[in-house]
């Protein structure tokens, strides 16, 4: 599962009111010139289709959202990842969650995907 198909999923099932919200950055493959172009969600724009890497996970703003969303589904507004050295190796972690990656943003996206996956 991707992470905009969990995104999608957890709104289905109403544990996220949106799927996205205003200020992530994503990019989209322009079929005109064959190029990537980065794009914000804005409140009157919604990205048409988004793959699965498509989302920036180094953006502050996106990973700002992407927890905001996370806090939503798991109903923990006080929700947060914090890094740990695991076996000599320094990875983020999300509370309650066996969800290990090298980034924060990474975290929040993987904890995403496992809440989609078990609804």
């Amino acid at each position: 599962m991707t992470l905009t198909d969990a995104l999608r999923k957890l709104q289905r099932t109403e544990r996220i009111r949106s799927a996205w919200l205003p200020g992530m950055r994503w990019r989209w493959l322009v079929p005109s010139n064959n190029r990537f172009r980065w794009y914000r969600v804005n409140d009157r724009y919604e990205p048409p289709h988004v793959e699965p890497e498509s989302w920036d996970l180094s953006d502050p703003a996106t990973v700002g959202c992407l927890l905001d969303l996370l806090r939503e589904a798991r109903g923990q507004e006080e929700l947060r990842p914090a890094p740990e050295t695991i076996e000599g190796r320094r990875m983020w972690l999300v509370p309650g969650m066996s969800v290990g990656q090298d980034t924060e943003g990474q975290a929040i996206a993987a904890a995403l995907i496992a809440l989609a996956g078990a609804s």
